[in-house]
């Protein structure tokens, strides 16, 4: 299991030092510095440790001064992480099957392997969660006419069936 992890957590970083070396994300710095920081955290057992005046002073090294309730950068640079992360999944399968998602609402990562090796534990939830996601940017992006078509396949496992959908953009 302890393989399993350091694997997982190596495969995350590596993907993270490929977003950023190939500007996946954009060229803002401070974006991917940001990402960083919550993935670290939420791989290092802090997540529920991290709010915006944490990532205020840490990542946008803000003063102890800051009020995120007067400063929205927190807000906004979130927001715009979120933003380039759907985007970049939804025209993307990283070669690393890792996927990195800012959840809506919150300071906290989440982090899955797409490769849905069962001994995994960090597949189940959480890459369901990442794939309706996808699915409602995927019927977001129809409706908007960026996707021509897409495919979907029924999984079973066991009692339950997870459902994949596949967009092919034009």
């Amino acid at each position: 299991m302890q393989q399993i992890r350091q694997n997982f957590v190596r495969r995350t970083f590596d993907h993270l030092d490929e977003l950023e070396k190939n500007e996946r994300l954009g060229k803002s710095e401070r974006r991917y510095r940001l990402l960083r920081y919550l993935v670290a955290a939420e791989l290092e057992g802090r997540g529920s440790e991290v709010n915006a005046y944490a990532i205020a002073l840490d990542v946008f090294h803000r003063g102890k001064d800051f009020d995120p309730a007067s400063d929205s950068i927190v807000r906004v640079e979130l927001s715009r992480l979120r933003e380039k992360l759907d985007l970049y999944y939804l025209r993307n399968t990283p070669s690393s099957k890792i996927m990195i998602e800012v959840l809506k609402g919150s300071v906290r990562s989440r982090t899955s392997d797409l490769l849905l090796n069962d001994s995994t534990p960090f597949a189940g939830e959480e890459y369901l969660f990442c794939r309706k996601s996808l699915a409602v940017l995927i019927c977001a992006s129809m409706a908007a006419g960026l996707v021509s078509s897409f495919v979907t396949v029924w999984l079973t496992s066991g009692s339950d069936s997870v459902q994949h959908s596949v967009a092919f953009l034009e």
